[in-house]
């Protein structure tokens, strides 16, 4: 019996001894942690709030250091961030946090409002370190020669913001559309490019509708023509296509420095070859006799060789999955889709002929390229297939040249497709 109590004595003593010891344990983790000595709000104008990340640290739901901290961002992916060239992973710091190590923690949510949470900022509040850095969303551009415009495509495309979209956090549309201001007068007083993008946007001012005044894309603006003469007061240069006899376009040029009444057939040929449309290369002249002012002149030129656009497929968004791209890449440069891009006159112009944006985005819906989802592998439960889908960014203008590269941008999506699921159609992943 005293054999019994005293092994039971023992155990019990061990087992307090081992809870002491948990005890010990826990309490001493829990105070490894670092806590929050201060939590403010940002009150500095937010425009001088716009950070991108770095990529050495990673977003968290709390300090980083502090208990309970989940990765709302990898290392990783803030790495892929950093380097994106969308505007929508640019960041807006609002709220300072410093813990009782001295470290300095800013709580950030991307433009596109899709991350939110508390990065590392170095040792000095309001002194952008560590996981983040003070970003120019936008850089100041020139102004065009000419700053009376109109709205070139009225409609709810393109219409003006009070900073270009992601430009600036929440950033909202001065109007809906752009229709009921189709005849007004437009004044460009600001020029600048998305920095990440490269594409150009201007201020615009509207003397009878102040509501419309923004930033807009600079091509859906139809500038005037600064330079425009009178058909009695200069030379009409009429070109025409050489082996088809088509016109091709007219242009009315001032007289050269130094004459008055007429120009000579030298002096001719020199304002058709500083004046000859894109895509044309300049062949003879219709006429050797000079040219009265007031008169015009035919102007033959030679169509340039075409070639089928020099064209990849990138991936825009920076979280998209890393095979992502492996996936595009295949798609782009199926057969199918090759074919119908060679298809589509559109795509093979003449060397260096100017490529709207607007069209690239016309004709590539026409080849089913806007919108599309690409099947990889079968699912896990063998009941479909895993998928992506691509969606096309706005394109950018640009000039036919064998010796370029247009890149394509397309936004990514990973997802599903099941025939009993959605009736057949794409369902995301959910986040």
């Amino acid at each position: 019996m005293q054999s019994r109590l005293a092994k039971s004595l023992y155990l019990g003593l061990a087992a307090l001894s081992f809870g002491a010891v948990a005890s010990v344990s826990t309490t001493a983790s829990a105070k490894s942690k670092a806590y929050v000595v201060s939590n403010t709000t940002m009150t500095s104008d937010p425009t001088t709030r716009n950070v991108a990340l770095t990529g050495s640290n990673a977003i968290y739901t709390k300090p980083g250091t502090a208990a309970g901290a989940r990765v709302v961002a990898s290392k990783y992916t803030a790495g892929n961030l950093a380097n994106s060239k969308n505007s929508a992973y640019y960041f807006r710091a609002y709220r300072i946090v410093k813990t009782n190590r001295g470290s300095i923690y800013y709580k950030v949510v991307s433009m596109s409002g899709q991350y939110r949470g508390y990065i590392y900022g170095g040792k000095t509040a309001n002194e952008y370190a560590g996981g983040v850095q003070a970003a120019n969303t936008m850089t100041d551009a020139k102004l065009p020669a000419t700053t009376t415009a109109t709205f070139a495509n009225p409609g709810t495309k393109n219409v003006t913001w009070a900073a270009p979209k992601y430009a600036q956090y929440k950033s909202t549309k001065m109007v809906k559309s752009t229709v009921p201001y189709a005849k007004d007068t437009l004044k460009i007083t600001k020029a600048a490019t998305k920095t990440r993008e490269g594409w150009l946007y201007y201020y615009v001012e509207d003397a009878q509708n102040p509501n419309v005044n923004g930033w807009i894309y600079a091509d859906a603006l139809k500038i005037a023509d600064a330079n425009t003469i009178d058909a009695k007061d200069g030379i009409t240069l009429n070109f025409v296509d050489k082996a088809t006899g088509s016109a091709i376009s007219s242009k009315v040029v001032a007289m050269p420095k130094g004459t008055t009444n007429s120009v000579t057939n030298y002096q001719a040929i020199q304002l058709a070859n500083a004046n000859i449309p894109a895509g044309y290369t300049y062949s003879l002249m219709g006429s050797s006799s000079t040219v009265a002012k007031g008169g015009s002149i035919v102007v033959y030129l030679i169509k340039n060789p075409t070639k089928l656009m020099n064209m990849t497929a990138k991936v825009y968004n920076a979280d998209a999955p890393a095979d992502a791209q492996t996936v595009l890449t295949s798609a782009w440069n199926s057969t199918a889709n090759q074919d119908a891009l060679k298809k589509d006159d559109f795509f093979s112009p003449t060397e260096g002929a100017i490529v709207k944006g607007t069209d690239i985005d016309a004709h590539l819906a026409k080849a089913n390229l806007k919108e599309f989802v690409v099947k990889t592998v079968p699912t896990a439960d063998n009941l479909g297939s895993v998928a992506y889908q691509f969606k096309l960014e706005t394109p950018v203008d640009t000039v036919a040249s064998s010796k370029t590269t247009t890149s394509i941008f397309y936004s990514a999506t990973k997802g599903t497709v099941k025939a009993s699921v959605n009736n057949g159609a794409f369902v995301p992943d959910a986040k």
